[in-house]
This record gives C-alpha cells, structure tokens and sequence, in this order.
C-alpha cells in the first residue's frame, strides 16, 4: 500500500466514525477526484450513501453543482 492509499484508508476510517452528521465522505471524494486520484480509489467513497445534497463553503454565490457527488461548490475552485 503507497503512502497516498493510506492517508486515503485513513481518512475513509476517520470519517465513517465520527458521529457528526456532516457527509465527509462526498467532499473529501469530491476533492480527491478533482486533485486526479483514480476512480478505483474512489470506489469505496462511492459506495457509502451519497443523499444529502449540501454545500462545500459558505456564502457562495452562484455556486457550481457537482451531481456525482451531490454537493455545491464554489464555480472558481480549480
């Protein structure tokens, strides 16, 4: 396992934890997949429940929607 698959393992297990209701799990694939991670670690981000649709960041306007994932996010992020 490279050191990139286990901070990935890492932040899978921390976020399938925690108690708070937040749905880590889509923004953090989110982020991964727009920083090129490949789509087969991805798998198990994608295969938790994706229902809430919610937001990246706070008071953006016009944000830009990302439907994979169910989230808003700022339309100038790179």
């Amino acid at each position: 396992m490279t050191e990139k698959n286990s901070a990935h393992n890492l932040q899978l297990r921390q976020s399938s934890t925690t108690s708070i209701p937040y749905p880590y799990h889509q923004a953090l694939g989110f982020i991964l997949q727009r920083a090129g991670v490949p789509e087969e670690e991805l798998a198990p981000l994608k295969q938790r429940a994706i229902r809430l649709k919610f937001y990246l960041d706070y008071g953006m306007n016009q944000p830009a929607y990302d439907p994979a994932w169910k989230l808003y996010y700022p339309r100038d992020l790179p």
